[in-house]
């Protein structure tokens, strides 16, 4: 039996769903249109303290936000702040039903809320609870030069304009001092997208 009287206990979980429409900047990617941003925050509170977690970037943020909301927070309230353990309790729950997609995402905001709280809670980085800093520098890239058009049908997109619009946005950010830039390909013709 595993001792938990040193730690303190979750209290609540809430989720927040943020959108931001992206009107006439709506884009393509590989698969699908995306007329909006949305993002699905995580909050855990225990006490005064709270961590927040992120969850949901892949598609639709409603599933995820269901199964912490009616599925997840309910076998986590009163559980002690142990990422590790809720993690993997959680995960062996939904192993027969959740083993990828939604249920991964759902207990991923939970998980990183966990560490958050943690961290506030000894007054520590979650870096330290992992084992320390393993850099001091990150190198980053930028994600951008997706297929831009208003439209419903990827087959109107005026495949000039958006290379142009494309080539503006990649010096757009090599401007803004990126070396690297993650770009979609793949809706259009192998031949289109070269």
């Amino acid at each position: 039996m595993q001792n938990t009287e040193y730690y303190d206990k979750i209290d609540t979980v809430e989720v927040f769903i943020l959108r931001a429409p992206l009107g006439k900047a709506k884009f393509w990617s590989s698969q699908s249109s995306f007329p909006e941003r949305n993002s699905l925050l995580v909050k855990i509170t225990s006490g005064d303290t709270h961590g927040w977690g992120e969850a949901g970037q892949y598609g639709p943020p409603e599933p995820v936000a269901a199964a912490i909301e009616h599925v997840l927070a309910k076998r986590i309230i009163g559980k002690s702040v142990q990422p590790t353990v809720v993690s993997e309790e959680l995960y062996a729950f939904s192993r027969d039903f959740g083993q990828r997609g939604t249920y991964v995402e759902a207990i991923s905001g939970i998980d990183v809320a966990l560490w958050d709280l943690l961290g506030k809670k000894l007054g520590v980085p979650v870096c330290k609870l992992l084992g320390g800093a393993f850099r001091t520098r990150v190198k980053v890239y930028a994600t951008g030069c997706y297929y831009r058009h208003d439209c419903q049908d990827p087959a109107t997109i005026d495949i000039k304009e958006s290379v142009q619009a494309c080539a503006e946005e990649a010096k757009s950010f090599k401007d803004a001092g990126f070396r690297a830039v993650k770009i979609k390909v793949g809706l259009l013709s192998v031949e289109d997208d070269l």
